[in-house]
């Protein structure tokens, strides 16, 4: 296995460097200081030396006095100087969108130009007189950071690394009044300005203002303006469309090719497309990459004080200087009766040996409720029976005689027999149409005449409703009715209904995991080897609201807790939800509930080892932390040894792992024919790598997790240990990480994300979109008996 990280290793031909230190005279005059020698100098506050110290670019001497000093010991200031000459050298080169942390810029050469290239192609295959259209294109963006890297070994020493990352970017620097003249029709499209930009070499950044809602003499009448920055504060109520640009969205470029190239557009959009995808799979981009790092060390000089760098090839393991793995590996998963069967694929265990503790399960005879529109009621009553009955086996076996690959009927035991419920009931309620008000009134007719709250309500909806805003979202109405009175509800869509036989078992498949769950029933936990401490996990994921694109959003933060007990994970208060503003109060909040229940649940002794494990979508900030510390220290008075470990994932950075040696995992696309690859270049899912002490790198998403060949190279996950935690053992941490991702409910497959994060995320989308709803409670899933329900997969 061949593995390639896309950092090129740092030499330099000395150990020290020329460093020039001046006394810290304040804030203020720091920042003169910078200012003035911005474009020949790089500062950085040296907190051993208590001096700001400097180094010159562009052969630049540094100013105050100079110092020969390790270059180990000052990489991270070393680090800067790379990233400031890189962009000296491209300045009127390329263009650069941005300067530093991370360097990004559009790459100049033709064959970049995708879009150009699209419009030649096809003109020379078809012989046809057309031309690209300057200021209309798409362009390869490159995205530069330097990085400590550490190696594997027992004390490894740190190092520079050049990482290099790239991706696709529209472009339409067009006046909006020339695209209206060759027939543009700008009604519906948001459109803006280029603002200034601190520095001249710089792009000026594309400024969004509103969206286009009639033309009038030359100008766009905008609604849904950006809030205006003057003193009035007011809104941009039009805008000459000489001065505005479209905004580079796909949709509205899709639009301009087909107005600019007429009965060429398919074909040039075609071969944008194919073109595109060479820098999205893993192949192609590992293959740009490399030839933009041969570029950059042909025509790049460096030089840090002194010292001249020497940019190596990409990582390839083996590398003396490549990270450190971390093995990770498939958990154990607990079903059955007693929860004591074993095994690592869920959806097997579960068929094998249902659920787990299927016995405890308290809801073995749901009622059910389902409301669907009259003109929908029989394909959802053949639906739902095949969802409690299972798909039948003689229907699979003729909507798959023709399969090349033929493989069991995924659904067969349905909720009765896959689940060990004993009885399903179901009771139906039809609507005459879909509007948000039927939905309401068919919702009160039925729980008016049921003799109990039903266990789940399921909901027949159409895909059309998604992007519908509060009572305008049917959807959003029919789950705020039933789940203000203790209801979780199961969408599913019409066109779900409608699918092809052969893919209804595996839609069946995920309902009725989904399902099960929130009828209350573990379809299977983790199991873990007993640690010698007790162990809380909590997870924080945040979404965002808005009723208008360009109007204020509302941050809200979700709150998942697990707890390890008797040898597994269980889930445990996963209904919070909490503007961001308020997040830390309810982070502690759920804090304290945590602790006192699982303390009693778990029956901790005094002296015990207890581990707090956070998973956060952004580091927290120091105050925080302590007030997490100061809520534990009150609850349990020094009785317990407690320890913190503060995780932040994410997938937002610029690391990008390859492997060459992979050809992809076949598969048969439906509507084509024949086997194809997807993911060729893409590595191994649970490949892990430590980048420093307290970082990893892990792919959670490989080549067989791909929905399709067209699929671009996933964002492995950056994992990273805060500095103010106690428990630093980036292995163990990683591997639980990875474990978590074993354990969302809503699929069998394992997920993109740790549960942690997944469901708080849910959690914070669900309520959020649940808010602007008529008669919405949020009280319903914190206090009533919602609680602990995985009413949000």
């Amino acid at each position: 296995m061949s593995i390639i990280l896309n950092a090129a290793p740092l030499s330099f031909d000395r150990d020290t460097i020329d460093i020039g230190y001046l006394p810290d005279e304040g804030k203020e005059a720091s920042a003169a200081l910078r200012e003035e020698y911005r474009d020949t100098h790089v500062f950085r506050f040296d907190r051993r030396e208590g001096l700001i110290a400097n180094v010159g670019v562009a052969g630049a001497a540094p100013l105050g006095d100079t110092k020969a000093q390790r270059l180990d010991e000052n990489l991270y200031l070393a680090s800067r100087v790379i990233q400031s000459q890189i962009v000296s050298w491209l300045k009127g080169r390329y263009t650069v969108l941005r300067r530093r942390n991370p360097v990004i810029f559009w790459a100049s050469a033709q064959r970049h130009q995708l879009l150009s290239r699209a419009v030649q192609d096809v003109a020379q295959k078809r012989n046809a007189e057309i031309s690209p259209l300057s200021g209309l294109d798409v362009y390869v963006r490159f995205r530069l950071d330097t990085r400590l890297l550490y190696p594997k070994g027992n004390k490894p020493t740190p190092y520079l690394g050049l990482l290099i990352d790239l991706n696709t970017s529209n472009v339409m620097d067009i006046p909006v009044s020339e695209l209206m003249s060759r027939g543009l029709d700008p009604r519906g499209m948001y459109v803006g300005q280029r603002s200034k930009e601190r520095d001249d070499f710089l792009l000026p950044r594309f400024e969004t203002l509103g969206r286009v809602r009639d033309v009038r003499d030359g100008r766009l009448l905008l609604t849904d303006q950006k809030q205006g920055d003057g003193d009035s504060g007011g809104l941009a109520e039009q805008i000459e469309a000489r001065s505005a640009l479209v905004e580079p969205r796909s949709e509205n470029l899709a639009a301009a090719i087909h107005t600019v190239y007429g009965r060429d557009a398919r074909a040039i959009g075609d071969r944008l497309h194919t073109l595109r995808r060479s820098y999205a799979t893993a192949t192609g981009q590992l293959g740009h990459l490399e030839d933009t790092l041969a570029g950059l060390r042909d025509h790049v000089a460096l030089n840090v004080g002194g010292a001249t760098a020497r940019v190596g090839d990409f990582l390839e393991r083996g590398d003396g200087l490549f990270p450190l793995m971390i093995s990770t590996s498939r958990p154990t998963c607990l079903f059955g009766p007693q929860g004591r069967k074993t095994g690592q694929h869920p959806d097997d265990g579960v068929s094998k040996y249902g659920p787990f503790q299927y016995m405890l399960h308290e809801a073995n005879e749901p009622l059910v409720v389902v409301v669907c529109e009259a003109s929908e009621r029989v394909r959802v009553e053949q639906f739902v029976d095949e969802l409690r009955d299972g798909f039948p086996t003689s229907e699979w076996e003729g909507a798959t005689k023709n399969a090349q690959v033929r493989r069991e009927n995924p659904y067969a035991g349905g909720l009765l027999g896959k689940y060990h419920l004993r009885r399903v009931r179901y009771e139906y309620e039809e609507m005459p149409d879909g509007r948000p008000e039927t939905y309401r009134a068919a919702i009160g007719r039925v729980l008016g005449r049921l003799p109990r709250r039903p266990d789940l309500a399921i909901v027949q909806t159409r895909t059309e409703y998604r992007g519908l805003k509060g009572d305008a979202n049917p959807y959003f109405v029919a789950k705020s009715e039933f789940m203000t009175k203790g209801v979780p509800v199961q969408a599913v869509t019409s066109e779900k209904v409608e699918a092809a036989p052969r893919q209804i078992p595996y839609i069946l498949n995920n309902v009725g995991l989904a399902s099960y769950a929130k009828l209350g029933g573990t379809p299977w936990v983790i199991s873990t080897r007993n640690p010698s401490s007790r162990e809380v996990v909590i997870g924080i994921g945040y979404t965002e609201s808005f009723e208008r694109r360009l109007g204020p959003r509302k941050r809200y933060v979700g709150i998942t807790t697990f707890f390890q007990g008797n040898g597994r994970y269980l889930a445990w208060d996963v209904t919070r939800e909490v503007e961001f503003e308020g997040y830390a109060e309810a982070l502690l909040d759920s804090l304290r509930n945590t602790i006192r229940y699982v303390e009693t649940e778990n029956e901790w002794e005094p002296g015990d080892r207890v581990r707090l494990v956070f998973h956060v979508y952004k580091p927290l900030k120091r105050t925080e932390i302590e007030a997490v510390r100061g809520v534990v220290d009150d609850l349990l008075q020094d009785r317990y040894a407690v320890e913190f470990a503060f995780l932040n994932l994410t997938t937002f950075h610029a690391f990008r792992l390859f492997d060459p040696d992979k050809a992809g995992v076949p598969y048969y696309p439906p509507g084509r024919r024949g086997k194809v690859m997807k993911g060729p270049g893409v590595p191994d899912r649970g490949l892990c790598f430590q980048l420093d002490p307290r970082t990893a790198l892990l792919q959670l998403v490989g080549p067989r997790e791909l929905k399709t060949d067209l699929d671009g190279a996933p964002e492995p996950m950056l994992i990273e240990i805060h500095p103010d935690s106690d428990v630093d053992d980036l292995t163990y941490l990683v591997r639980q990480v990875f474990h978590f991702s074993f354990l969302s409910w809503r699929s069998f497959f394992p997920s993109g994300e740790p549960v942690t994060i997944l469901y708080s995320r849910w959690i914070a989308q669900r309520l959020a979109d649940l808010r602007p709803v008529t008669g919405w409670d949020p009280g319903a899933v914190t206090l009533g008996a919602l609680r602990g329900s995985k009413w949000f997969l």
